[in-house]
């Protein structure tokens, strides 16, 4: 996996490069999972169109690719705003604090539709304990959801 603590880096630096070519662009999300550990993939909403885009940003052993435009909506994300307050770093400390200190198979930072979500998180897939861990990043409370087999 790419360096956790670069991830905010790696987020800014990527959010600048989409944004220089599709100026309106939202984060919906960035999701990384161990059967691709080099890459990170971004995804954005261009409501810049009708109805809405999306945009693909891929960041592969560390280096983005040039931003895809889709003509079709992304589903089911609320827009992130910018700045995120939390690195990946201090999620991962908190979900293992909590007791969840499994090995991660996947990660997403997003902030779902459903209405119980409040804030974007931070989702850290662990298999080994059967569950997804929430963490929110800005009250930093961790929860969970088991994994769907």
């Amino acid at each position: 996996m790419s360096n956790p603590g670069d991830f905010l880096k790696m987020l800014d630096t990527g959010h600048a490069i989409v944004l220089k070519e599709f100026p309106q662009a939202q984060l919906y999300e960035a999701d990384w999972n161990r059967g691709q550990p080099e890459l990170w993939r971004f995804v954005y909403n261009d409501p810049a169109t009708v109805p809405n885009s999306t945009i693909i940003l891929n960041n592969v052993k560390g280096q983005f690719e040039p931003p895809r435009h889709i003509d079709s909506p992304w589903l089911e994300d609320r827009v992130i705003p910018f700045p995120v307050p939390m690195n990946l770093t201090v999620a991962e400390a908190l979900a293992k604090k909590a007791g969840f200190d499994g090995d991660i198979a996947a990660i997403t930072l997003r902030w779902p539709l459903y209405p119980e979500s409040h804030e974007p998180c931070y989702i850290l897939g662990i298999p080994s304990q059967h569950v997804h861990v929430f963490v929110g990043v800005y009250t930093h409370q961790v929860s969970t959801s088991p994994l769907s087999t």
